[in-house]
């Protein structure tokens, strides 16, 4: 009798939070955005997103600027060039 080998299930389903976020992080481009289109990019909170967006300023990738709308303050992210 020949035992069959398993083969290795895949993983599937959904991704950790970080790959998630990551994930809308790589589609930023020379365009700037709003931290909450990130967030429905995502599928995740803008506070959750944000978090992501500040680790990967410290490393010298995105830049950010503030804008005034509507007597709120909003955050704008992109790509350095």
């Amino acid at each position: 009798m020949v035992w069959k080998k398993r083969e290795k299930t895949v993983k599937r389903g959904r991704k950790s939070k970080r790959e998630q976020a990551l994930k809308a992080v790589q589609k930023l481009d020379g365009r700037w955005t709003l931290t909450r289109e990130i967030a429905l990019w995502a599928g995740m909170p803008v506070q959750v997103i944000a978090r992501y967006l500040t680790q990967e300023k410290k490393k010298g990738l995105l830049e950010h600027r503030y804008v005034k709308r509507n007597d709120t303050t909003l955050c704008m992210w992109r790509r350095k060039k």
